[in-house]
């Protein structure tokens, strides 16, 4: 089992049902304020639970709505520093100060994401070069000799090839434009809810006006539904339209590829119609193919190199700072004491889980390089064993984050099961760590930067808000008489 059969990867945004259902945890932490007024931490921590329950910034485009998290998470982060310990409003603290380093771990992700299917499009545009170099080396082979039979063999062989790409090409393309016309759609829909939405509760709002206060106040409670109702459409929507730009490049790409097919299948039909009527110009035919393949080889290098300073630089800048704030989510929220525990194993669970993605994406990322790697030395295109020693360096750093997502999945199981709950929150959270610690990293080098196609990313905390009353235990029973 892998983690995209059954959890979101790279979410964007810390969802705010989660935030809810922690802060539901903390309920008797914030609840119990202090004879003579507000502490200091008192203070810092019902401020950071208003900052981390307030909007998502809905409505802006992708980079402001990312500005905006990231700005309201640092502020809460910060506000919490000097207040985290283990009892009282400081234990809440803990928590809140994990939720906030969360957040700012999913905008991290978020630009991981990016970076990653900058990986992936590079990695394309490779895959093309060593294509043009497999045909400029087979044009050179074909121009080789004076008898026009092989040379006919060797292009009608890679013309067929050629077209047979060229298929799948548009195939793939045409999925790539299809899933974008159908997020358009969705979006196009979403868009229509909410404005439907803030619609009613505009004229609720107005016919409010007129009725006394005490219907008015009645009447408030149907406006707010209304606009919750907006917000999550206009939510949705955005959402969509970030994974349909997400799309985009890559929709661009594969035309682009396309193109490059139909130009390696104009220069093969060039060179058939060369082999039929200018058989003495073989020679030179053969010496401008060898040149273009050492300059497409050059070429490749020297993507190669730019590749990899992009993975060590941008990429590994975005895996850090992601990494880090996810670490210091858990390390915060183990601060936490007895009273906020349940909700500290979950932040911490949550954590460890999406730290499991981000080395899953990692890994999944170093396996399509070393893939394009050992296909370019599988053509021949390694002179001097440079490729392959890279191949290996990919492959190794492919199997070390492997590693880390399985201790990582280990550590959320582990958290998972120190929740102190009851009855069937108690068996669900109990699967869920199963599944975790199930979880066998299985990186798939084709879709290692998208996002994914559903999910709320949240399962943890989902588990911990049932209407059932089998969430958060209202007491404080010890660890050891837990069920």
């Amino acid at each position: 089992m892998t983690t995209r059969d059954h959890t979101n990867l790279g979410r964007a945004a810390l969802g705010r049902a989660a935030r809810l259902a922690l802060l539901a945890g903390l309920a008797p932490a914030l609840a119990a304020g202090g004879c003579g007024g507000e502490t200091e931490s008192e203070t810092a921590v019902r401020d950071a639970a208003i900052v981390l329950t307030t909007g998502d910034g809905s409505g802006e485009n992708a980079e402001s709505m990312s500005e905006f998290r990231q700005a309201r998470y640092t502020q809460a982060a910060n506000g919490l520093s000097a207040h985290v310990g283990d009892d009282g409003f400081g234990s809440a603290a803990a928590v809140l100060s994990g939720l906030a380093h969360q957040g700012l771990g999913a905008e991290a992700f978020g630009k991981l994401v990016i970076d990653l299917g900058e990986v992936q499009r590079r990695l394309t545009v490779l895959r093309g070069s060593a294509g043009a170099w497999r045909t400029h080396r087979a044009l050179s082979e074909a121009a080789s000799t004076y008898d026009p039979q092989p040379r006919i063999t060797s292009l009608d062989q890679l013309d067929a090839t050629l077209r047979s790409d060229l298929e799948q090409a548009q195939r793939v393309s045409k999925l790539v434009n299809d899933q974008i016309a159908e997020f358009e759609s969705r979006i196009a829909q979403a868009e229509a809810s909410a404005a439907g939405e803030r619609n009613v509760a505009g004229e609720l709002q107005l016919e409010s006006s007129t009725k006394p206060a005490a219907e008015a106040a009645l009447m408030a409670e149907r406006i707010r539904e209304h606009t919750r109702r907006a917000d999550r459409f206009e939510f949705e929507a955005q959402r969509v339209r970030t994974r349909a730009d997400q799309l985009r490049p890559d929709a661009a790409e594969k035309s682009a590829h396309i193109e490059r097919i139909g130009a390696q299948l104009a220069l093969v039909e060039e060179a058939r119609r060369g082999v039929a009527t200018r058989t003495q110009a073989s020679n030179r035919h053969h010496a401008e193919a060898l040149q273009s393949a050492a300059q497409t080889r050059g070429d490749i290098v020297e993507q190669l190199d730019a590749l990899e300073r992009y993975i060590a630089g941008e990429l590994e800048t975005a895996r850090s700072l992601t990494a880090r704030e996810l670490r210091e989510a858990s390390s915060a929220a183990s601060r936490a004491g007895q009273a906020t525990q349940d909700s500290a194993s979950l932040v911490r669970a949550s954590s460890a889980q999406r730290l499991g993605e981000l080395h899953e994406s990692v890994a999944a990322m170093h396996a399509s390089v070393a893939a394009a790697l050992e296909h370019m030395i599988e053509i021949g295109l390694d002179e001097d064993g440079a490729m392959a020693r890279l191949a290996q360096t990919h492959r190794q750093s492919e199997a070390d984050a492997r590693d880390e997502a399985t201790d990582a999945y280990a550590d959320a199981a582990a958290a998972l099961r120190r929740v102190r709950v009851r009855g069937e929150t108690k068996d669900r959270l109990n699967e869920l760590a199963d599944r975790l610690e199930g979880i066998e990293p299985d990186p798939s080098p084709e879709d290692f930067g998208a996002e994914p196609d559903d999910g709320t990313g949240d399962e943890f905390t989902d588990e911990m808000s049932t209407d059932e009353g089998e969430g958060f235990p209202e007491d404080n029973t010890p660890e050891d008489e837990a069920p």
